[in-house]
C-alpha cells in the first residue's frame, strides 16, 4: 500500500522541517509539497530544504521549473495543466 502525504505548513503544529523528517522516516511513499500561497522564490527555498531531508520522496506541486532546477523528478499537476 502506498501512503502519500500532502503538506499544508499552516496546519502544522510543530517545526515544519521536523514534520517532513518524521514523515520521511515513517516510510511514506511520497511527500507532495503543496504550498500554493508562496512566491516562486519562497517555494524554491522551502523545496530545497525539504529535498535535502527526504530526497527522492519529494514531489513538487505544479511548479515544473522549480522541480527542474532542483533536479526533482516527481511533479503533481492538476488536470487543468493538460488542457
Amino acid at each position: 500500500m502506498e501512503v502519500i502525504a500532502v503538506t499544508h505548513r499552516k496546519l502544522c503544529n510543530e517545526d515544519f522541517f521536523k514534520r517532513i523528517e518524521r514523515l520521511y522516516k515513517s516510510g511514506v511513499s511520497e511527500i507532495i509539497l503543496r504550498e500554493k500561497d508562496l512566491s516562486d522564490e519562497e517555494y524554491y527555498s522551502l523545496a530545497k530544504k525539504c529535498f535535502e531531508i527526504c530526497g527522492d520522496k519529494l514531489c513538487i506541486n505544479s511548479r515544473i521549473e522549480i522541480a527542474k532546477d532542483l533536479d526533482i523528478n516527481k511533479i503533481q499537476l492538476s488536470i487543468k495543466s493538460f488542457t
